[in-house]
């Protein structure tokens, strides 16, 4: 799992590749948790077009971002899923809770316009 923070109109970006298996969720949940309550970003956008496989233990870490976020007013959101990604999420009830959108730029307008600009 590699990953390729940037921040875009106060949202931090985190796009994710490889897969996101039992191995890594510790690891993966180690790179989120920084972000998650930082006062000054509006929230966390995972862009996930480049992963191959999430488990379990990468929906928990997922969840946990989510809920941490949210408890501070600050959004989350999941980008780009492969087909298979998406199936998985839809299948499992997690992409209403995950706010999952088809691109970057869809899930950047759903936390509105950066006041900051």
């Amino acid at each position: 799992m590699e990953t390729d923070v940037t921040l875009e109109r106060g949202v931090v970006v985190v796009a994710v590749s490889g897969r996101i298996d039992f191995a890594v969720a510790a690891e993966f949940e180690a790179r989120l948790r920084p972000f998650l309550n930082v006062a000054e970003i509006r929230g966390l956008i995972l862009d996930i077009a480049d992963v191959t496989y999430v488990s379990s233990g990468g929906l928990r870490v997922m969840l946990m971002a989510s809920r941490a976020l949210t408890r501070r007013s600050a959004g989350f959101a999941v980008c780009s899923p492969s087909e298979p990604i998406h199936g998985l999420l839809e299948g499992t009830g997690f992409a209403e809770v995950l706010n999952v959108h088809d691109n970057r730029e869809s899930a950047l307008a759903a936390f509105g316009p950066d006041e900051a600009t």
